[in-house]
């Protein structure tokens, strides 16, 4: 599979309910615990969050794209109903995003990790966008 920003927008505009924008599209490394067979895995895929107040995720395990079956796993939370919310920057320049939203049975624990540029692919608003993301989930975060 290959990672660019059209296939990006175009995977995560196919996950928006009418009326909702996708308002900062990311390409961004997952790493996640409480989620099946896929906890402890290293994840590539693509992160928004939507004009509505959603955060929406598309992750493709790297065994599945050594098999070449690039089916992703999709995932959609409500923002404002994260538990917590950790965003730190690294000394190079990447965040690293910790969010946990309640589930039924137990919490889940997502773990994601971005870079302003995105080496070798074509991203050219990555850095824009993930300065949104991370504005828009503290300003929401804020606000619960």
């Amino acid at each position: 599979m290959k990672y660019n920003e059209q296939t990006m927008n175009q995977i995560l505009n196919g996950m928006l309910w009418a009326g909702q924008e996708s308002l900062c599209p990311i390409y961004c490394v997952f790493k996640l615990t409480n989620w099946g067979y896929l906890s402890g895995d290293m994840l590539m895929g693509y992160a928004t969050c939507t004009s509505g107040g959603w955060l929406l995720l598309v992750m493709y395990s790297s065994l599945q794209q050594f098999l070449n079956n690039p089916a992703p796993t999709y995932a959609t939370y409500e923002i404002a109903l994260a538990k917590s919310l950790k965003i730190r920057k690294t000394i190079f320049g990447q965040y690293v995003i910790k969010i946990v939203f309640p589930t039924e049975k137990r919490d889940m624990k997502i773990r994601l990790q971005a870079t302003p540029k995105v080496l070798g692919s074509n991203f050219p608003n990555q850095k824009k966008n993930l300065e949104k993301m991370v504005e828009i989930l503290n300003h929401i975060h804020e606000n619960n």
